[in-house]
């Protein structure tokens, strides 16, 4: 009896629940965007976008977002009211929206409405004004437009293909045949064969005659209808009326009869509201009742969904089905309801309450199976709960705030399993493990006691049974693992130091994997052999299986693959694919895949293609986010996943797909921020879903699209990608963007592809593609760039005429140049011309003037016959020089006529060639004279023969060096006689060689050996030549060397216009100055002067008499240094100077700088005009060796030019004398540059010593330097003399003469002293052959170091770089002591 007792009372106290499947309702109100929760008409466009008539607006909705239409007061454009009564569209496309207070069309653009307005159907009536009546209901006809029924004016018919919407009235033919022109019209329907039926309060069923275009009465049956709707095969109408509220009426069209069927009364209890039919069935929406449905093929009545607690309000102002099977459930102030086609894809089962979203027997935290099928559950509160499948009935173990006996001690049941003996064993978190025998209903507690740590923990975590049958408990917050013995009926702790169990996995027999906070460890229980891997991360699950790797489930690490074998582990986390890199728990379907529950969905892996595929709440998972162990695999094959809300149970195999491709549309277009049919090309049906193409300015180029596939039922798993062909490389994947935003896009076209998947993420082959053309900017327009080739065109060419007029005038410019700068040369040459015949003049005239001035002033004294001769050879050279002007004036004049005769050609060439032997003898040339005949006469002048002959061997002798050759060959040829002069000279410059027979041309071999010349001696030889009906040319001869030829032509028919004169053998003028000899003394003489010349010419070396070189050693005579080219000035200049100076001769710039750099003299007299260097160079050069700087020069020009003066002085010269000179002038001018040099030399002998120049300060302080100068050199050798010394022998306190020597000095009196002992170091330096290190002990300076650093500083270098510098000046006596 007690028994039975407690039998009932355990029946009484375990409750009892039916699972509930979860309904794919989804609620939609003003929280999502809608304008109001008071839905009264629903339609779905051709297009995909649902639309929602409500008592405050319009809306469009695309699955994510609302657009919503509002009257605006005072707005004609706007929604005519806010009430939406009934939503249509026509056949082109455009929404109709009728309401309580007239209707209208939205323009394509979605920017306004156009409301309908009256048009005239009456003769006598001219309203045109808007319609504000009452709209019930609208239908679209392909024949008859929109057709509108209206509460006051019946039935309104608009046509479509107008823009401006004007109603007209349908009459009613009553019965009598009388017509009835206002009427309350409560619907219109039309029929698949666009028949337009209307049902008329008190009228009836009408229809539309389409002949007479009024309405005729077909069935009057029925005087009041509700509503009004008509199948989509269109054999039925389906109307219900309030005069009956339990009775449905079906109009059949063919047979025209009404079938009446009879609600039943437990369903229907409440007004009719509303009817919808399709697929069969009509749908009854009812006022507080929800939705009837009734199914035509079986005749039976239905409750929508089998019930109304779905719904939040059961009054049901609307119904709609749409394409996808969806239905749409418009109610009173709850908003839309859609109920999407059940998919069957995950089962929810919830223990507790379906409606309790806190309900605790929902959060399912583990599982067990039990026997016959059950399910244990194991809740995060609400203890333990047995699931019978077979009868889906639910029992709950809990327990109580008394902790009872035989009852559960913890509702926090962490893990459970059912042993062999029906036994269900429990961990609870706090509570221990409890096991129950579910015949009795009775738990029993069982402690984990840890005799090591002498503690007992109470929050255990998972339970196992390994192939042994061991039963195996993991203790959590720092316990370790206990195992079951049944002969002790306790739990013995049998690793203590593996602790904080998570996980438990049998690989194999005694082969146990066991996951905690951070580490995964195996242990072998028989071999003891153990394998730590350090995961990091809290290891929630294992499985292993016989492909040799080891999967962990972590928290916060994502999947992770360990390789045994290799020891590497592979990590999958959320940019693999994994909805969330928590892992929760891992189960293994019969395919051979992974489930894996995360606190983000559900996920299936193939391990082998290494893909995910995720599962998410809207797919109809219990939520998002599942718990630790709520995982199991049922004994059929299915998974069971709990979490926060119940748990999914499943076949992975049975899972339908979601390949459902839905229409992607556009939302919305905007361009630079303005509306998109401002670009459309074809602007009349511009809505942003309908716009193919947009043609876009270049400063509009900023493109914003926003998109959307129309998945209702799942839009949270929609990916989207798009892709600008012609900008973008690649698509652009942005999961759940739905927005595309393009900047400064160029000129050109291009294709905007938008794609999206559909909910199980397979990415569908519907596209949706816009043209996009972006105009070029103006100035890259095709006007722009005709006009750009026009201007091109006149630029160019008017750049083609101004530089040909620039070209013209820079050819004028430079033409005007090259005369100017021909004038130019030409003028500098002839100043040099004139300067070389000045010269040449003003060196006779020298040595004639001065020896007649000394014979004339010294009456008494002797004749020196060789100043005589020197006279008279100088001047007979001026005569020469002038002959030489005379003829080139002529020349140039063009006055100089032939004076022709009968000239033995060879003979006259042989006279020439045999004056310059002895010239070539003594520079040792191979001096030849070759002639194929012995006498030809030819018609020639022969002085002017005779002078080009002269000239060219003269060349040829002048720039041949010694040991060359010269030769002169004469060849008789049929029309001509060659005279040919071949020298292996130096040769004309590549440059020169067509330039050689110009006017002033001097320097024709290219400056390589320059010997002079006035520069008209080959324009004279090709005057006379050319005079003669000649030819003259050169040529190279090679391998060295000049070759001039003169060809003169046999006869005389070329010189017939010329008289010809008897040949009286005169010779020309230079000619004559080589063969009209002297007495015979005077013929040694010259030849003897002629080889001084040319030794003196060819001989690089310095003209010193052995005498004069002796004199040097003994002598005090100052050394000066004589540089002209002329023997005869150096010669009188000797003679002039030789008893005072010993004189050092040189004939060229070259060799007199050498002579000067080797032995430095005290003066230096130099010619300005030389071969090669000039006298301004050498004095340049000089001067510009410090060393020699100091030594005087003067220098000997012939020319009184300023600019040649200003040349010498800025070559620093010291002085200038013009040619002819005047002896007593020239001696007066050597002797003071003398004198000022001894002055210079002392000044600088002070500077360079730093003595005192008395001219810059006064007596008195003169006397004060000097006393302490004097003062500090005689002590000099004493080592402790100082400013205080030096004060009290002055006889002045410290500070006092710290002050006066301040003020005279500007130094301090320490810094004065140093001076004076530098400056002594200085002298003696100077003085004598000391070191430096002497000559720094001498002046008092014990400290060498510191005597280098002061004495660099004061004299800006080295102690040894300062006595090698004027050591030389010293011992060359430049420096008088």
């Amino acid at each position: 009896m007690r028994a039975l007792i407690t039998l009932f009372l355990f029946a009484i106290a375990v409750s009892t629940a039916k699972s509930r499947d979860n309904l794919p309702i989804r609620y939609i109100g003003i929280e999502r965007g809608l304008s109001n929760n008071n839905v009264t008409s629903i339609f779905e466009d051709r297009d995909g976008f649902m639309w929602f008539g409500t008592f405050d607006g319009l809306n469009r909705y695309d699955g994510y977002e609302f657009m919503v239409f509002k009257n605006q007061p005072e707005d004609l454009r706007s929604l005519p009211d806010n009430r939406i009564t009934d939503i249509s569209q026509d056949d082109e496309g455009t929404v109709w929206v009728a309401s309580k207070s007239g209707f209208g069309k939205l323009t394509a653009d979605y920017a306004n409405f156009q409301r309908v307005r009256w048009k005239n159907y009456l003769p006598f009536r001219q309203d045109r004004s808007t319609i504000s009546a009452r709209v019930n209901q609208l239908a679209s006809s392909t024949k008859h437009g929109i057709l509108a029924a209206t509460s006051l004016y019946g039935l309104l018919q608009v046509d479509t293909h107008t823009d401006q919407p004007f109603a007209t009235k349908i009459p009613l033919k009553r019965h009598d045949g009388t017509m009835l022109v206002d009427y309350d019209a409560q619907g219109v329907v039309a029929t698949t064969k666009d028949d337009i039926w209307v049902f008329v309060h008190n009228y009836g069923l009408c229809r539309l005659n389409p002949q007479s275009n009024a309405l005729e009465i077909i069935n009057d049956q029925i005087k009041n209808s509700i509503s009004i709707k008509t199948d989509e095969n269109g054999r039925s109408i389906w109307t219900a009326s309030n005069d009956n509220k339990r009775t449905l009426y079906e109009f059949d069209l063919q047979r025209k009869v009404y079938t009446t069927y009879e609600i039943d009364a437990t369903l229907a209890s409440s007004p009719i509201t509303t009817l919808y039919a399709k697929y069969e069935k009509v749908y009854i929406g009812s006022e507080g009742s929800g939705i009837i449905t009734f199914d035509k093929r079986t005749n039976r009545f239905e409750q929508y969904q089998a019930n109304t607690s779905w719904m939040k309000h059961t009054t049901v102002y609307s119904v709609y089905i749409d394409k996808m099977q969806r239905g749409w459930v418009g109610t009173l102030r709850s908003g839309v309801n859609m109920i999407d086609n059940p998919v069957g894809r995950f089962n929810l089962i919830q223990p507790g309450s379906a409606t309790d979203r806190q309900d605790p027997k929902n959060f399912i935290l583990s599982f067990a199976n039990g026997k016959q099928n059950d399910v244990w559950i194991g809740t995060d509160g609400a203890g333990l709960t047995r699931w019978n499948r077979n009868q889906n009935i639910f029992t709950h173990y809990s327990a109580d705030n008394k902790k009872s006996s035989g009852k559960l001690n913890n509702n926090f049941v962490t893990s459970i399993m059912q042993d062999d003996a029906g036994y269900v064993w429990a961990t609870t978190y706090g509570g221990g493990v409890n096991r129950l025998d579910p015949r009795t209903g009775v738990f029993k507690q069982y402690s984990c006691f840890s005799k090591k740590n002498n503690r007992s923990y109470s929050a255990t975590w998972k339970i196992f049974l390994d192939s042994e049958h061991r039963m195996w408990v993991s203790t959590i917050q720092g316990g370790g693992l206990f195992c079951y013995n049944p002969n002790t009926d306790e739990f013995e702790e049998k690793a203590s130091d593996i602790v904080d169990v998570l996980s438990i996995h049998e690989e194999k027999k005694d082969v146990m994997w066991f996951g905690s906070w951070s580490t995964l460890t195996m242990r072998n229980l028989k071999s003891g052999e153990q394998k730590v891997i350090h995961t990091e991360f809290p290891v929630r699950d294992i499985y292993t299986n016989n492909d040799g790797y080891i999967w962990m489930a972590t928290e916060g690490g994502g999947l992770l693959r360990h390789e045994k074998s290799t020891g590497k582990t592979k990590r999958y986390s959320e940019k693999d694919g994994l909805p969330s890199n928590t892992v929760l728990n891992i189960l293994k379907d019969n395919a051979g895949t992974l489930w894996l529950s995360t606190y983000n969905g559900l996920s299936n892996f193939d391990a082998k293609k290494e893909k995910f595929t995720n599962y998410y709440d809207s797919d109809g998972l219990q939520s998002n986010q599942f718990s630790y162990n709520a995982a199991i695999k049922l004994t059929d094959g299915s998974l069971a996943f709990g979490g926060l809300h119940g748990f999914n149970v499943f076949q992975p195999t049975q899972l339908k797909s979601l390949k459902r491709d839905s229409k992607m549309a556009l939302t919305a277009i905007r361009v630079n921020n303005k509306p998109a049919d401002l670009f459309t090309v074809n602007p009349l049906y511009s809505s942003a879903n309908h716009i193919g193409k947009l043609k876009i300015p270049f400063g509009d180029a900023v493109l914003n699209v926003h998109y959307s596939a129309l998945e209702y039922s799942f839009p949270t798993k929609i990916k989207y990608a798009y892709f600008l062909d012609g900008w973008d490389k690649n698509w652009n994947y942005v999961n759940n963007v739905r927005t595309a935003n393009y900047t400064h896009l160029r000129e050109g076209k291009y294709t905007l592809r938008i794609k999206s998947t559909n909910a199980d993420g397979v990415w569908t082959d519907l596209e949706k593609i816009i043209e996009i053309e972006i105009l070029p900017p103006w100035w890259r327009s095709t006007w722009a760039y005709l006009t750009y080739i026009a201007l091109f065109t006149t630029c160019v060419f008017g750049y083609l005429r101004y530089d040909r007029k620039q070209t013209q005038l820079k050819y004028e410019i430079d033409l005007a140049k090259v005369n100017a700068e021909k004038k130019k040369e030409l003028h500098e040459k002839q100043i040099a011309f004139f300067t070389h015949i000045a010269h040449e003049f003003r060196n006779p005239l020298t040595l004639i003037v001065n020896p007649l001035k000394e014979m004339s002033t010294e009456p008494n004294s002797p004749v020196d016959r060789e100043d005589i001769y020197h006279v008279y050879r100088n001047s007979k050279r001026l005569l020469n020089l002038v002959d030489k002007l005379l003829l080139f004036r002529r020349t140039e004049s063009g006055a100089n006529q032939l004076r022709l005769v009968h000239a033995d050609i060879v003979s006259l060439t042989r006279e020439v060639f045999i004056c310059f032997q002895q010239q070539a003898s003594i520079k040792h040339i191979n001096y030849a004279f070759e002639s194929n005949t012995e006498r030809h006469t030819l018609l020639v002048d022969r002085e002017k023969i005779e002078m080009s002959l002269f000239n060219l061997i003269s060349n040829a002798l002048k720039y041949t060096p010694d040991g060359g050759s010269v030769c002169v060959a004469l060849q008789l040829q049929d029309k001509n006689f060659s005279i040919r002069v071949t020298d292996t000279g130096c040769g004309i410059a590549e440059q020169n060689k067509d330039t050689v027979f110009n006017v002033f041309e001097r320097d024709y071999i290219g400056n390589t050996n320059n010997k002079g010349g006035f520069g008209i001696g080959l324009y004279l030889v090709k005057s006379f030549v050319l005079a003669h009906e000649g030819h003259i040319k050169h040529r190279p001869n090679k391998p060295k060397g000049t070759e001039f030829e003169i060809l003169l032509q046999n006869g005389k028919e070329h010189l017939a216009q010329f008289t010809i004169f008897e040949d009286v053998m005169e010779h020309s003028a230079s000619i004559d100055e080589f063969i009209k000899a002297p007495s015979a003394p005077e013929r040694i003489q010259i030849t003897s002067d002629y080889e001084d010349a040319f030794q003196a010419t060819t001989t690089p070396s310095f003209i010193l008499e052995q005498k004069t070189e002796l004199q040097n050693i003994t002598t005090d005579k100052k050394v000066m240094v004589v540089v002209d080219d002329n023997i005869e000035i150096r010669k009188y200049l000797h003679k002039i100077f030789q008893n005072e100076f010993v004189i050092q001769e040189a004939d060229s710039a070259e060799i007199g700088i050498a002579m000067i750099v080797e032995t430095p003299p005290d003066i230096i007299i130099c010619d300005v005009v030389m071969d090669g260097l000039s006298g301004i160079d050498l004095c340049q050069h000089i001067k510009g060796i410090p060393a020699l700087s100091n030594i005087p020069i003067i220098l000997l020009t012939a020319s009184n030019s300023q600019d040649i003066k200003l040349k010498g002085l800025e070559g620093k010269a010291d002085d200038y004398v013009t040619k002819p000179f005047d002896r007593e002038l020239l001696v007066a001018r050597v002797n003071n540059l003398i004198q000022s040099r001894k002055h210079m030399q002392r000044h600088f002998l002070d500077e360079i010593t730093l003595q005192p120049s008395t001219h810059k300060i006064s007596k008195e302080d003169r006397l004060f330097l000097e006393k302490s100068i004097a003062i500090v050199e005689n002590n000099l050798d004493t080592d402790s003399f100082g400013v205080k010394e030096l004060a009290e022998q002055i006889g002045m306190s410290h500070s006092n003469f710290y002050k006066k020597i301040k003020s005279i000095s500007e130094k301090s009196a320490n810094e004065f002293i140093r001076f004076v002992r530098l400056r002594k170091v200085a002298q003696i330096l100077i003085d004598t052959d000391s070191n430096v290190s002497e000559a720094a002990f001498a002046a008092g300076f014990n400290d060498i170091k510191y005597f280098r650093v002061h004495f660099s500083k004061t004299f800006g270098m080295k102690p040894s770089e300062f006595k090698k510098k004027y050591e030389m000046l010293r011992k060359s006596q430049r420096i008088i002591m």
